[in-house]
């Protein structure tokens, strides 16, 4: 017995650090994929390692499921969310929330954000939950895994997610000089042709104020939270400039711009979010223009769906 307790203590010591914190949720996970009979899964993998020393930077392991309505495949989830409780001692963070209308949702960064981001409860109508782990091998603590899960019953069964990232933390993207560099150095394209900042505004002005950006040719896509977060970073930039010149026309202009990009944050995080709220509250407590607030309003309004 003795002999046995000690090679099973020198098994848990081997394994990695990640799945001791999170074993509950690993193996729930585990659990639900390998009901293969039943269930219908599309998974999706991604990896990125440092060339120069093979360190992973960023993992995504997404697995799209559909099961049979009723038990016993709703525990199967259920045993999720149960294990996500129970591991939840050693999370970070731990948030849930329900989508009744098919858009208040999160994502999760993969790697730095540049990698993009996995999009949780996504599906009208779904429950979701995810917790964040800081990993225990990564002594600077910049980098954490995250645990989500995500489902709704419906009268064709059980449509739901399961997903890990691997990535670095919100705290550590927000000191960052690389990431600061990023939202700094930011260029807005219209009409497929990328102008600055400096370039924009000199635009207006040669035309004493006159300019007018057609919203619809204006890029707002982002494949992922830097770009996005870069194109706000502009349009913030640009705003301010315009209120202290005190030019409420040309403010309002951007102000529109604000607002269409915060109808696409798709792939913006809750913190990024949350940065983001907070700049655009700035910018309303210094707006007087009732229409143009107005506009700051609705863009944080579309950020908290």
């Amino acid at each position: 017995m003795k002999s046995k307790s000690l090679i099973l203590s020198a098994m848990l010591i081997a394994m990695p650090s990640a799945l001791m914190a999170q074993q509950n949720i690993q193996k729930a996970f585990d659990a639900l994929l390998k009901q293969k009979q039943v269930i219908k899964v599309v998974a999706h993998h991604d990896m990125e390692k440092d060339p120069e020393t093979g360190v992973k930077k960023g993992q995504a392991d997404v697995y799209d499921f559909t099961l049979p309505a009723g038990n016993p495949w709703r525990q199967l989830v259920l045993d999720i969310e149960d294990a996500i409780h129970k591991d939840s001692e050693n999370a970070y963070s731990v948030s849930s929330s329900e989508n009744n209308k098919g858009v208040n949702y999160v994502t999760l960064v993969v790697g730095d954000g540049s990698s993009g981001s996995v999009a949780i409860g996504k599906i009208p109508g779904s429950k979701y939950m995810y917790a964040c782990f800081l990993d225990k091998k990564d002594p600077t603590k910049q980098y954490r895994y995250a645990y989500a899960v995500e489902w709704a019953e419906g009268q064709d069964g059980i449509k739901g997610r399961i997903a890990t990232t691997y990535g670095t933390t919100q705290k550590y993207r927000e000191q960052s000089e690389n990431w600061k560099k990023r939202i700094k150095s930011s260029t807005i394209t219209i009409n497929r042709n990328p102008l600055t900042k400096d370039q924009m505004f000199e635009m207006m002005s040669n035309n004493n104020y006159g300019f007018t950006v057609k919203l619809d040719s204006v890029v707002y896509a982002a494949n992922n939270s830097s770009q996005w977060l870069s194109h706000f970073s502009t349009f913030s930039s640009l705003y301010s400039k315009c209120l202290s010149e005190h030019n409420p026309t040309s403010a309002n202009i951007f102000a529109n711009n604000i607002y269409n990009l915060c109808k696409k944050a798709d792939v913006l995080d809750a913190d990024e979010k949350k940065i983001v709220i907070s700049e655009i509250a700035r910018l309303r407590d210094a707006t007087a223009d009732e229409y143009t607030k107005n506009l700051l309003v609705l863009s944080i309004k579309k950020l908290q769906q």
